[in-house]
């Protein structure tokens, strides 16, 4: 029986540093059917001739270029042209590793599955590996409803990457487009079409290097709060559409209070850098999110109500007291987004 086709789809705006490596790990996996599209999203550097070249002298390498947009019309773009059975989206910054497809594939029709989860290494700018994310604490096959309670809970990482998709699920569901932190709401809307369970695997599929010019490692701005909003209102009209939405729906606004902590603790590390109208935008979309949340009437857990509580402490104290306070009632969570930050300066 000749080897399911695996479309490999790899969207790149201006990464003439590090697109071939992405792609020459791709073309050099142990698995034999596979296509890589290259999804050009409007580069005006040197990697659209990087591109060209790759898909020259590469039958497997299909290009295809549009305007710049996002990387979610460039991924949905390659969805649109994907000739494989199966997917798998690997960033143009990232490499696979040699053996990714092939184990992801056999845990594929190992049985009756609708997706992978696989494990991922993490890396520093110069290669140098850190930190292995493995799912040895998740059971080896989840019901999709369980799938989608641990991506909320984070113990599924919210990245596309390192999994393996099934080309026509991803069909019914498209990726947010012009926003960032567009995996989350992608992923639970593919755990939403599964109607077999979900497979998870230990095995190392990616390897992912952590820059300093990141969306993560950036100074927080406009765009990354109100886009933590957005992608919070698209993944909850997702979850309301099915039967298990109650349930999810608390851990999901848990899992975007977290995000909405995040950017406020960046908020205040980053105080001297970036504009004061940026505080407005969080107070804004803070007061939306509250609203939301009160709307629907969620039950919380303790934890979460008290977090959200000294969340609106920038209103009730003034933002001249609340960065004086913050960092003495919340020092591990400084702690981690700092030493995040850092990662991408080695």
């Amino acid at each position: 029986m000749a080897a399911a086709l695996v479309s490999i789809i790899i969207p790149f705006y201006n990464e003439e540093r590090y697109l071939e490596r992405a792609v020459r790990s791709a073309l050099g996996q142990t698995y034999p059917a596979l296509e890589i599209i290259l999804s050009d999203d409007g580069s005006d550097d040197g990697s659209a001739s990087i591109a060209v070249l790759l898909a020259q002298q590469y039958e497997q390498v299909r290009l295809i270029r549009t305007e710049h947009h996002s990387i979610g019309r460039a991924r949905n773009n390659g969805v649109a042209v994907a000739s494989g059975k199966y997917i798998a989206y690997l960033d143009s910054d990232d490499e696979l590793e040699a053996d990714a497809i092939e184990k992801l594939v056999q845990t594929m029709e190992r049985g009756a599955v609708d997706m992978v989860v696989g494990g991922f290494g993490m890396y520093t700018p110069d290669g140098t590996p850190f930190k292995l994310m493995g799912n040895g604490h998740l059971p080896a096959l989840m019901a999709a409803e369980a799938a989608e309670l641990s991506l909320c809970r984070e113990q599924i990482a919210r990245v596309v990457w390192g999994k393996l998709f099934k080309t026509g699920l991803c069909r019914q569901i498209a990726f947010p487009e012009g926003i960032w932190f567009e995996d989350g709401p992608y992923l639970m809307a593919y755990f939403c079409q599964c109607r077999e369970q979900v497979a998870i695997s230990n095995v190392r599929t990616v390897k992912h290097y952590c820059r300093p010019d990141s969306v993560t490692r950036q100074h927080i701005s406009a765009k990354r709060i109100s886009d933590t909003f957005h992608a919070f209102e698209t993944e909850f009209s997702i979850v309301q559409e099915q039967d298990q939405a109650r349930q999810v729906t608390a851990q999901l606004f848990s899992y975007y209070q977290r995000a909405l902590m995040n950017n406020l603790v960046m908020l205040a590390m980053d105080r001297q850098q970036v504009p004061v109208a940026i505080r407005e935008v969080y107070l804004q979309t803070f007061a939306a999110f509250v609203q939301r949340k009160n709307k629907e009437r969620v039950h919380l857990g303790p934890r979460t109500k008290l977090n959200l509580l000294l969340m609106h402490c920038p209103a009730w104290m003034g933002w001249p007291l609340f960065y004086r306070v913050f960092p003495v009632l919340k020092p591990g969570l400084f702690h981690k987004i700092a030493a995040i930050r850092v990662l991408g300066s080695h």
